[in-house]
């Protein structure tokens, strides 16, 4: 693991992209004075070069007849995303059950909350956009997620802050766009380190989801605290809107080392 210092309060960006030992990452939190560096070795939505290179012929032969989203094949490393175009969970990331969160549940459950989604505060910014997803799924395959914390909002009950220390999981309808067309919609940080994964080609046709205020969600995470959590996520001095008056954090779903935050929007 490297750290690298960062200093400016912004959006965090995490970046995942081919290795020669499967997907580094480069985690960014805006809140963060420096970002943490890895790999990941297996993942649902990861093929290693090493499993797509044993696909059969056959296979490979036919892979241009897929759709762009089904990407097993090739002697490269591929990334499959989540979702479909019609937001479909193509992985089953969701096939589990979970316990619904509630305030009671130990810290470290593994838990799902569902509701709308809402701005902590204070805000970032006035974006009411709160992920941006990029997948580029030509060789060399990266990923860049440009995301802010967020709340969820419940049927009954507080809100719950949702944060992330590492790229979340959106399970949303994908759409397509060229990478130097939505550059110039990204915060300073992230549209630099696009720029980098895109050097060797200009332009780029990236699948790309997004998550919004006012969206309803399921996300699937992890029970913390936001005190026992300071060295991941910084929301100890956040509030969020509960019935028309501000609602002191107390609970974070989120993720930890090996579990990753899922976020599934609503059809």
């Amino acid at each position: 693991m490297n750290w690298v210092l960062l200093t400016d309060h912004q959006r965090h960006v995490f970046v995942q992209a081919s290795g020669q030992l499967g997907l580094t990452t480069s985690d960014w939190r805006g809140d963060a004075q420096a970002a943490l560096t890895g790999s990941v070795r297996e993942a649902a939505y990861f093929i290693h070069a090493r499993r797509a290179a044993s696909a059969s012929w056959f296979r490979r032969a036919l892979d241009w007849l897929g759709s762009p989203l089904d990407d097993e094949g090739g002697s490269e490393p591929r990334l499959r995303v989540p979702s479909d175009e019609t937001g479909r969970d193509r992985l089953g990331l969701c096939d589990d059950g979970l316990a619904s969160f509630d305030e009671g549940l130990p810290l470290g459950t593994l838990c799902s909350v569902s509701g709308t989604v809402i701005a902590l505060e204070p805000r970032i910014d006035a974006d009411p956009t709160v992920t941006r997803d990029f997948w580029q799924l030509e060789p060399p395959v990266w990923r860049l997620v440009e995301a802010v914390d967020f709340g969820v909002l419940p049927e009954r009950g507080p809100p719950v802050a949702v944060c992330c220390a590492m790229a979340p999981l959106l399970i949303a309808p994908v759409f397509w766009a060229n990478s130097d067309e939505v550059a110039d919609t990204l915060g300073a940080r992230a549209a630099g380190r696009m720029r980098e994964l895109g050097r060797t080609r200009r332009r780029q046709r990236l699948a790309r989801l997004e998550l919004n205020e006012g969206e309803r969600v399921e996300v699937r995470g992890v029970v913390c605290e936001p005190y026992a959590s300071a060295t991941r996520f910084d929301v100890v001095d956040r509030v969020a809107a509960y019935r028309g008056r501000p609602q002191v954090i107390t609970r974070i779903v989120g993720d930890a080392p090996g579990t990753r935050l899922v976020i599934r929007k609503a059809s």
